[in-house]
């Protein structure tokens, strides 16, 4: 129970160093093909392939058959997932608040993903190759905070605590995301970009249409990178906090029979921001441009922080701990 925390961000870590591979891999691939963009396309199809074969093949049951069987015959056995069984775990007292900031915090950081790249595109003129440097400048930040840090912040703040600092971090990290000025990179060439992104390559089907203004190049510099980057570090914490310290704080406040429905119940939610971030965050990038869907994440984050000060109470984990002066959650 007490390295629960840090356990979860240990596999969130694993997720970081795929965000630093994954760019270099695609930097080799994009350098190689010149700047065919459907061959990291194809790579990608080709690892999320290869993590169903390590799942089919490799990963283990930790519930085995006969255990299954004997729960089913006592009547003990989980139901699977359904709108209902969600809704009821929403209800419940310090957990559906969990439940409900697991959704809504990925809303945020899940549009801040996957908009990045169009956003540096639109204000700074990066393009994928400059894009995959930031990626590992990301992954980097996350894997040390995931890996190293959030089990020593959990064991001084505890998980509560530590959910309130990752959503002030990414709360300040998407606000300074979007107050980014537009100074182009110092290598940055308008006609360069306009022909890589419209030319065609030996794989692709279709040109790429180019439905947002890039930048000039009359006036190129170092501000907007620098920027970018010093915004890239609190959102990379905070980013890198709040689902494992959320996850944990969930476990610790249901009974251990229901730890992997819960989990489960918390990815659904995670997922599901995920899918709809894009339409949101992409809906606003069109409509008011690419400020509006970052501006709009951390305005999003900071009422998720006000309101949590006020709603997200302690729980036992808090009351049971006899290191509760130390801010250290141990589950009952």
């Amino acid at each position: 129970d007490k390295t629960r925390t840090q356990g979860l961000g240990l596999i969130g870590a694993a997720f970081g160093l795929g965000f630093i591979i994954g760019p270099i891999i695609s930097f080799a691939a994009l350098a190689l093909s010149g700047n065919n963009y459907s061959v990291p396309a194809f790579l990608a199809a080709g690892f999320s392939l290869a993590s169903i074969l390590l799942t089919v093949f490799w990963l283990e049951e930790t519930n085995p058959a006969e255990r299954r069987a004997q729960m089913a015959a006592d009547g003990t056995a989980r139901k699977g997932f359904s709108f209902g069984v969600l809704f009821a775990a929403m209800r419940r007292p310090n957990v559906g608040i969990l439940l409900s900031l697991m959704f809504a915090q990925q809303l945020a950081f899940g549009g801040f993903e996957l908009l990045l790249a169009l956003f540096t595109l639109n204000r700074l003129g990066m393009n994928a190759r400059d894009n995959s440097g930031l990626f590992v400048f990301v992954g980097i930040l996350v894997v040390a905070v995931q890996g190293y840090f959030v089990g020593k912040w959990s064991q001084r703040l505890g998980d509560r605590k530590l959910i309130y600092l990752g959503l002030g971090a990414l709360a300040a990290g998407l606000m300074l995301t979007a107050l980014t000025p537009r100074v182009p990179v110092p290598w940055y060439s308008e006609a360069r970009i306009q022909q890589e992104l419209t030319s065609s390559g030996n794989l692709r089907t279709q040109e790429i249409a180019v439905n947002m203004p890039l930048p000039s190049d009359n006036a190129v510099g170092w501000a907007g990178l620098a920027w970018i980057l010093v915004a890239m570090i609190p959102a990379s914490i905070g980013g890198g906090i709040l689902q494992p310290s959320i996850n944990s704080l969930i476990t610790k406040r249901v009974d251990s029979s229901e730890v992997g429905g819960m989990l489960g119940l918390s990815t659904s939610l995670y997922s599901g921001g995920n899918a709809i971030a894009p339409l949101i965050g992409g809906a606003l990038f069109g409509a008011l441009g690419s400020t509006a869907p970052f501006l709009g994440g951390g305005l999003l984050l900071a009422a998720l922080l006000i309101a949590s000060l006020r709603l997200l109470q302690p729980g036992r984990e808090e009351d049971a701990a006899p290191g509760l002066a130390r801010g250290v959650g141990v589950a009952e």
